[in-house]
């Protein structure tokens, strides 16, 4: 497989593309009564961003030609049954739309919308919703929430990497020296390079991070550090000085064939769970880029909230990344007097 942008001993073999390649839209309204009843619409709109893959690499067939290839239609789940009336539109080439609509007695009745789920045993990213409403003789006051959670985080990813790693050593190694066509060689050194200069430390400091109460800017760059210059790095130079009379060059391609093998099973349990292997170090495997657009209308003048409002309506504008310092949310408040 390839990367987009880094090279890494552990990902020259097994890195999916980071290169964004579909870019999804997802517009949310709202619009509350004075009775506590409501109307949500959510649209999403899917476009391919870029057509061709790097190196000379044809681009797909389309989302027309080749479903498997539309993130919409793979890994979303949408409203079905009353009240919900739901409109896919027929994909082309390189666009896919699908709306949804309802009108609810209670604004909470909505439930979801949003259900995102890389895998079938995988938690999903989806939405819910709080809403409640108290009047007296003089006044009413109106009360939303909105949060989105996506379990399927890069640190969440980082740590069950870390983990399924401890006790490969012993893997490792026999693939290792098999590669170099080496099989009289001590494997005790290997396993303990393997496990004391890789696996223990890079499991330690992704643990660190997963510690933090919040995964922003500053922990993606950490988390991107540990692969670029932290413990995968020191197990590079560790491998060469272990097998001293052999170039550079080799020790690293027998490294990068050890690697796969070994990361083959690792790769294929992080799938089964939604947590592919390229999440662990910030690239999206379905190199879908996801931008969210909400609007709230209150049947009263807005006084507090987490956003800019103007009157009666808030909006609210996040990516996908924001949904990884865990829950995103979105609330604001109105009263009529």
């Amino acid at each position: 497989m390839r990367s987009c942008s880094r090279r890494f001993i552990l990902l020259t073999a097994l890195a999916a593309s980071g290169c964004i390649q579909h870019r999804l839209e997802v517009t949310i309204r709202t619009d509350v009564r004075a009775d506590g009843s409501g109307a949500r619409r959510i649209e999403y709109r899917l476009e391919r961003t870029e057509r061709g893959g790097r190196g000379g690499k044809p681009p797909s067939a389309g989302y027309r030609k080749d479903p498997s290839s539309d993130p919409l239609g793979t890994l979303f789940r949408f409203p079905s049954g009353e009240p919900w009336a739901v409109r896919h539109e027929e994909p082309n080439d390189d666009e896919h739309a699908v709306d949804a609509e309802a009108t609810f007695a209670s604004v909470n009745d909505v439930d979801w919308d949003f259900w995102r789920q890389r895998s079938a045993a995988g938690l999903p990213a989806r939405n819910y919703i709080s809403f409640s409403y108290t009047t007296s003789d003089s006044s009413s006051l109106y009360e939303f929430a909105e949060t989105f959670r996506d379990p399927a985080s890069p640190i969440a990813a980082a740590r069950r990497l870390t983990q399924l790693m401890l006790g490969k050593d012993k893997a490792f190694a026999a693939a290792f020296v098999h590669a170099l066509a080496d099989e009289h060689r001590e494997r005790g050194p290997l396993r303990r390079a393997f496990r004391d200069v890789l696996a223990i430390p890079l499991a330690r400091q992704v643990e660190a991070l997963a510690a933090r109460p919040t995964f922003g800017p500053h922990e993606r760059q950490q988390l991107e550090t540990l692969i670029e210059e932290g413990p995968v790095r020191d197990f590079g130079l560790a491998l060469r000085a272990l097998v001293l009379g052999t170039s550079p060059d080799d020790v690293d391609k027998a490294a990068e064939t050890a690697l796969t093998e070994v990361f083959e099973p690792i790769q294929q349990d992080m799938l089964a769970s939604g947590l592919p292997l390229a999440l662990a170090f910030g690239e999206d495997p379905a190199n879908l880029e996801i931008h969210f657009r909400a609007t709230l209308v209150m049947p009263a003048a807005i006084t507090r909230a987490n956003t800019c409002f103007t009157g009666d309506t808030a909006t609210w504008e996040f990516d996908q990344d924001d949904l990884y310092s865990g829950p995103f949310l979105m609330w604001a408040k109105a009263a009529s007097r």
